[in-house]
């Protein structure tokens, strides 16, 4: 896949392109991105997506909302869909400035496309006036196959970033894994270790701008490069401050010092809640605590991963 930060670039040839914000890239914004992939091979041409690398309501408000996908996650999820071009500017007054229909003119001239999808609440353009209808009857009278996917549910409910960000803060993994299709993930940076129990534990650093799920003990998977390792998280806030949240991982099984990490960037995949922080009055309490943290874990893993036992 290749990555365009210029939202001017013309492309030498058609496209089929996905358009939305995309933050999170759950279901209902994979159907969206699949139907552009899948046209894209019906017609003979290059699936492509446009987003902004952040979310417009990041470039209005001081108080940013985190995000559920950073930029490097969304590429990797766009790569694994079958995209061959992502068109990813950076947020620009310009850019929002644009009316809904000079917006459509600029996609129209530098992407080509032959197939448009979107979803059904897909909105651009200054002051958001551009509709997925006004969308369908920009491209249809251009002779340009549009896709808009409708909502898709879940328990009654319309798949949204909202419902996504809430079982995130809420260390619901189970219902956040239904929603997204695959388990949730935050790219960290191993920093340091330690040895907590019986299990070496390699202490990370949180992307800042970040969704980070509730504080609290969790079953994970790190992914560290093309190989994973089921762990142990514990996600807290630093004692010195009120705000920044690290991640200690403890490996289960892994076969190396965990030294070696040190500079290394984790996929850290939420797999499910174990418990909520506590306080020890011991270190033997702590150690008892980590023990039997260890042996939920597995459990859990044989009971729900069986065709990876450790």
């Amino acid at each position: 896949m290749t990555t365009y930060k210029n939202p001017y670039r013309e492309m030498k040839s058609p496209c089929a392109v996905a358009l939305g914000t995309f933050d999170g890239f759950h279901i209902g914004h994979a159907a969206v991105v699949g139907e552009a992939v899948a046209a894209s091979k019906r017609l003979g041409c290059a699936a492509a997506v446009f987003c902004f690398r952040d979310i417009p309501y990041n470039f209005f408000n001081k108080n940013k909302m985190p995000l559920i996908c950073d930029a490097d996650e969304k590429k990797r999820l766009f790569r694994e869909a079958g995209v061959d071009y992502l068109i990813m500017p950076e947020i620009t007054r310009e850019l929002l400035s644009l009316s809904a229909e000079e917006f459509l003119d600029l996609l129209s001239k530098t992407l080509h496309p032959m197939f448009v999808s979107c979803g059904f609440n897909y909105t651009f353009g200054a002051g958001k006036n551009g509709s997925p209808d006004f969308l369908y009857e920009y491209f249809t009278a251009r002779g340009v196959e549009v896709k808009v996917v409708p909502p898709v549910t879940s328990d009654g409910e319309v798949i949204s970033s909202t419902l996504v960000r809430r079982a995130i803060e809420n260390g619901n993994t189970e219902e956040a894994k239904k929603l997204l299709g695959r388990p949730f993930s935050i790219n960290t940076l191993a920093v340091g270790t330690s040895c907590e129990g019986e299990l070496p534990c390699v202490r990370q650093v949180i992307r800042e701008g970040c969704l980070i799920p509730k504080n609290g003990v969790y079953l994970t998977r790190a992914i560290i490069g093309h190989k994973s390792w089921y762990g142990i998280t514990n996600i807290r806030t630093l004692c010195d401050s009120a705000i920044h949240r690290t991640a200690d991982t403890r490996l289960l099984r892994f076969p190396r010092p965990v030294s070696e990490l040190y500079g290394r960037k984790l996929r850290i995949e939420f797999l499910h809640f174990l418990r909520k922080e506590e306080s020890f009055a011991s270190a033997e309490e702590l150690r008892a605590r980590l023990s039997a943290d260890e042996a939920e874990a597995k459990a859990i893993i044989e009971r729900d991963y069986t065709k990876n036992r450790i």
